[in-house]
């Protein structure tokens, strides 16, 4: 499967499972019928929010309030495998954030996921392939058989990947170690 195969699947608003520059995750283009299945098939919460896939600061601008002060951290860490939480933009919908006020974000590194997110030309969710509370995979054979048999695609690959992304909260003047 090549990112363009991949790409026009998520712009049917279909899900998959792809390896991330982190963990293998569950993919999707942000729409709330995604935001709905993605939380059926994770078992969990329609209030716990996703994080947001994107392909550049630019595209980040457009959907979080961005604090000068922070700037530097930001561009010294993106491309990359760091989330940024920030606060959302007024014009960003509840169902894209769980309901919260905040907003996750990552500029991934990995050139697979940048041609997909380039050729999708919008943000994809994306979150462990693992259902809520179990262990997150770092194969595709650590996915479990009933999470893959609920996705459209699956992207074949025997890619073994380290640990999740870290989490820095920006939403006040002082970044904030989440994980």
């Amino acid at each position: 499967m090549t990112p363009s195969e991949c790409a026009s699947r998520l712009l049917k608003e279909e899900i998959g499972i792809i390896p991330c520059d982190t963990l293998w995750g569950l993919v999707a283009i942000v729409t709330q019928a995604t935001a709905t299945r993605l939380n059926l098939i994770k078992k969990r919460s329609q209030e716990k929010p996703f994080l947001c896939l994107m392909s550049s600061f630019e595209e980040v601008q457009n959907y979080a309030e961005i604090n000068p002060v922070h700037e530097q951290l930001i561009l010294s860490s993106w491309p990359g495998p760091t989330t940024f939480v920030f606060s959302k933009k007024k014009t960003v919908p509840n169902w894209m954030t769980g309901g919260k006020n905040t907003i996750a974000i990552r500029v991934p590194q990995d050139a697979f996921l940048q041609q997909i997110l380039v050729e999708v030309g919008q943000p994809i969710f994306s979150t462990s392939a693992n259902f809520a509370g179990q262990p997150f995979p770092k194969s595709l054979e650590e996915v479990q058989v009933e999470l893959r048999q609920q996705v459209d695609f699956i992207f074949p690959s025997i890619k073994h990947l380290s640990s999740a992304s870290t989490i820095i909260d920006l939403t006040q003047n002082k970044p904030q170690k989440i994980r």
